[in-house]
């Protein structure tokens, strides 16, 4: 065997590199190549000249094959998605990819493909999340409460914060979410006490408080009525209270003082008098 045929038979021989099996540009080279080595007329030169091409074809196709995966080894995760789990998952079969130096361009681009949509995905489901939140509203019951008018700030200004993550959400509408039950349940508890209010017996007849009783109480019993509100109705009946007792303890004084008034001599005719004996 010649030393030609030799070389020939060696090209023949020649296999893509594994990380090349799916280069068009190599597998065109190497079939140009393997050519040249099954045809009994090729020369030296050609032989040469084609096996060269392949080599070169080799050496530039994973040059760009290394860039690529050089690109993928430094991907981060978006700033919002940076806790999770699905993206992390994607990334980390990317990055598995890209240090395999076996590894093909094709699954390098699936690899790069499955943690795009990935990303994707759950970017949209977070942006969801984040538009429904903007949305929130806070409860007329509570909405002259400052922690949950501050909490609601707080979780809009999450919602409206593209690098936030789904875990910043998450908190912010906790945080949120217990201020609100905690404000309510306090109100409650007020509302319940206001509506159990009953007016003292020595100023049940008053028509002032009778009315700011009444206002007190259906403030109470209105599920919308804020707190502010319960605490403007039961001020009103606090004063109404005051004021009533007020007028009945002066009464009570000026009467005692007119009883007071029959001790002096020149009432003694007076006090004589059996019904105001009784009456003292």
């Amino acid at each position: 065997k010649t030393k030609l045929q030799e070389n020939k038979d060696k090209a023949n021989a020649t296999t893509a590199p594994t990380n090349m099996t799916d280069n068009d540009v190599v597998n065109d080279a190497l079939t140009a190549l393997k050519k040249v080595a099954t045809d009994p007329n090729a020369t030296q030169t050609a032989l040469n000249k084609a096996q060269e091409a392949y080599t070169n074809a080799v050496t530039d196709e994973q040059d760009k094959l290394q860039t690529a995966k050089n690109a993928a080894k430094s991907v981060e995760a978006p700033k919002n998605m940076t806790d999770n789990t699905v993206v992390a998952g994607k990334l980390a079969d990317l990055k598995k990819v890209a240090e395999d130096g076996d590894a093909t361009a094709t699954e390098l681009a699936n690899a790069q493909q499955a943690y795009d949509d990935a990303v994707k995905a759950e970017q949209g489901k977070l942006q969801d999340a984040k538009n429904a939140a903007a949305d929130v509203t806070v409860p007329k019951n509570v909405s002259d409460n400052k922690t949950v008018t501050d909490l609601l700030t707080a979780l809009h200004d999450t919602a409206a914060d593209g690098n936030a993550t789904a875990s910043a959400l998450t908190a912010a509408q906790k945080a949120y979410d217990d201020a609100v039950t905690e404000a309510q349940s306090a109100l409650a508890t007020k509302k319940s006490t206001a509506d159990k209010t009953t007016i003292d017996t020595n100023i049940s007849d008053d028509k002032a408080t009778q009315d700011a009783l009444a206002n007190l109480k259906k403030i109470a019993e209105d599920k919308n009525a804020t707190a502010s509100d319960l605490q403007k109705a039961q001020d009103a009946y606090d004063k109404a209270v005051t004021d009533a007792q007020g007028v009945l303890n002066d009464g009570k004084e000026t009467a005692q003082k007119s009883i007071n008034s029959l001790d002096i001599p020149e009432a003694e005719g007076i006090r004589a008098d059996p019904s105001v004996a009784e009456a003292e």
